[in-house]
C-alpha cells in the first residue's frame, strides 16, 4: 500500500495459548493490543467469543509487563460504555460509564468487550502501572479498506450495498473513521493527556436507515460489479 515495511517483522501469536507471547514482547517499547473476536452472528456458546477476549488481553499485558514494555493501548470499544442501561438514562454517556454486562440486552460480543476492558486496567492497577495504559473506544469503524479483506464492519456495509439484508432494523451506530481510530492509538502511545484514560472515538450517531439511504444516494452515480 506504498509505505515502508522494511523494519517491520511478524509472529503469530493465538489468543488462547500461552506460547510465544514473551518473545515477541523482547526489544517492545509499546504494545498497541488490538486483537478480539467480532462475528455478526451470536454463537451458542457465548465463551467462543468471551473468553478469547478477555484471555487474550491477559497474555498480551502480561507479557508485556514482564518484559518492560513502556506503555500499553488497549482496543475497546464503545460497547463497553453505552450498552446495558436501559432508555431514558437522561445524560450523555463518558469515559466514566461502563456498559452492565448482567443487563438483558447484552450480547456477547458486547460483554467480551466490556470484560476485556474491565481485565486490562485490574491488571495494570495490580502492577501499579495504570498511568502506563490507554484504552480506545471507537464506535463502528468505517472507511478505506486495505486489501480484499473487508472484515464484519465492512461486510456489513457490503451487504447494505448488495441488497442482501431484508429490512432496515431501527439501530443508530457511534460513526468512526479508520484513519481517526489509527492516529487515536499512535498518539496514545505518548501524548501523558492520554496516560491512564479511556477515550471514546466517535464522529457521532447514525441510523442504519440514513447509511441505506446515503449508500442508495452514492450507487445511483455509480456503476459496481462484483457483488
Amino acid at each position: 500500500h506504498g509505505a515502508d515495511t522494511s523494519g517491520l517483522s511478524f509472529v503469530t501469536l493465538d489468543l488462547m495459548s500461552d506460547g510465544g507471547w514473551q518473545e515477541a514482547m523482547a526489544g517492545v517499547d509499546y504494545l498497541v493490543h488490538t486483537a478480539s473476536p467480532f462475528v455478526t452472528h451470536i454463537p451458542k456458546d457465548e465463551g467462543e467469543i468471551i473468553r478469547p477476549a478477555v484471555e487474550g488481553t491477559r497474555r498480551a499485558l502480561a507479557a508485556a509487563l514482564g518484559t518492560g514494555v513502556k506503555r500499553m493501548v488497549v482496543t475497546s470499544s464503545e460497547v463497553a460504555v453505552a450498552r446495558g442501561h436501559g432508555k431514558g438514562l437522561g445524560r450523555p454517556l463518558t469515559e466514566a460509564d461502563w456498559s452492565d454486562v448482567e443487563a438483558p440486552d447484552m450480547t456477547p460480543y458486547f460483554k467480551s468487550k466490556t470484560l476485556a476492558e474491565r481485565e486490562a486496567w485490574a491488571i495494570m492497577e495490580r502492577a501499579g502501572r495504570r498511568d502506563d495504559l490507554t484504552v480506545v473506544n471507537p464506535g463502528f469503524i468505517l472507511g478505506p479498506l486495505l486489501d480484499a479483506d473487508m472484515g464484519t464492519s465492512g461486510a456489513i456495509i457490503h451487504k447494505m450495498m448488495a441488497g442482501k439484508l431484508p429490512g432496515s432494523p431501527d439501530l443508530n451506530f457511534t460513526i468512526v473513521d479508520v484513519r481517526d481510530v489509527a492516529a487515536l492509538h499512535v498518539r496514545a502511545m505518548t501524548d501523558p493527556g492520554a496516560f491512564g484514560h479511556r477515550v471514546l472515538a466517535s464522529s457521532g450517531s447514525v441510523g442504519m436507515r440514513d447509511i441505506a439511504l446515503a449508500l442508495a444516494d452514492w450507487l445511483r452515480g455509480h456503476v459496481l460489479t462484483g457483488f
